[in-house]
């Protein structure tokens, strides 16, 4: 069972990667754990629970438009997607495996830099 310290730790390493790659708070100016990204398969909402003791790690996220996010990953390696809520999440027993699999999977949906600046 992972302690509240190793969630708390997990959450901050998931945190600070989010927002690194441009993930925005959803209500400006509050202490969030809503998030939000726009990717090529569209906005994708970040849910980053608080912290307790768990067995398992984890990063719930979905996209807004379900549909547009099938065209990006119902036909690649993956599907975890779930194509009718358009829900896209991650859970591991070990928080670096969890981590690693969500920056793996995400990072072919990352819109290009000079779209960001834009």
């Amino acid at each position: 069972m992972a302690t509240k310290k190793q969630q708390q730790s997990f959450y901050e390493d998931v945190l600070e990667y989010i927002v690194s790659i441009g993930a925005k708070n959803r209500h400006i100016g509050e202490i969030c754990s809503h998030y939000k990204l726009d990717t090529i398969a569209g906005e994708l909402f970040i849910f980053l629970e608080t912290p307790q003791a768990s067995k398992i790690f984890s990063i719930c996220t979905r996209f807004e438009d379900e549909k547009k996010a099938k065209v990006y990953l119902l036909h690649g390696t993956f599907n975890r997607l779930n194509p009718y809520s358009g829900k896209w999440n991650f859970h591991n027993y070990s928080a670096d495996e969890t981590l690693i699999r969500f920056k793996m999977e995400l990072t072919p949906l990352l819109l290009p830099v000079s779209e960001l600046i834009a």
